[in-house]
């Protein structure tokens, strides 16, 4: 799956949960990235997420044509509850994870969160989600900024994740 396409899926299933606003970077007017959410939680909060993907090795990439591959879609997760304050981030990490699971869509092969699985993830990027596709494409869902109700973004918070929002 390419990325204008799992954007529109991103998009579609985090807007559906109505937990959280959701706003594409483009919506939002972030312009540093091309592909990413901007999700605005209950709490005021926010994480912009951003988007990337790592091409499968069968050179299916150079067609003109995005060819799909489908197969069994992931194991279902326990959708997780956004808390109106206070909001951790592994939570929001986890209601993305679930979304994504959850929302049986057959070009997704399997989703593992960061913060819960074993080599993904470093110190500077403790959260974030793995979204392996049928196509052996990966999709990398990465938290660019975080920041609680009273805090605006900005270059000095980039890559600085908080615990809670």
């Amino acid at each position: 799956m390419r990325l204008p396409r799992f954007q529109e899926l991103l998009h579609r299933v985090l807007t559906e949960d109505g937990q959280a606003s959701v706003r594409t970077f483009a919506e939002a007017g972030y312009a540093k990235r091309p592909f990413g959410e901007v999700v605005e939680l209950p709490g005021g909060g926010q994480v912009y997420v951003q988007a990337i993907r790592r091409s499968p090795s069968d050179g299916a990439d150079q067609k003109p044509e995005e060819p799909i591959a489908e197969g069994e879609p992931p194991a279902p997760m326990e959708p997780m509850t956004l808390a109106g304050g206070g909001t951790r981030t592994a939570d929001v990490e986890a209601w993305i994870a679930a979304a994504l699971a959850n929302s049986g869509h057959r070009e997704l092969a399997r989703v593992d969160r960061y913060s819960t699985t074993p080599d993904l993830g470093s110190s500077d990027q403790p959260y974030g989600v793995k979204v392996t596709c049928h196509s052996t494409a990966e999709i990398h869902l990465l938290f660019v900024h975080t920041a609680r109700a009273s805090q605006s973004i900005s270059a000095d918070t980039e890559w600085k994740i908080l615990e809670t929002l």
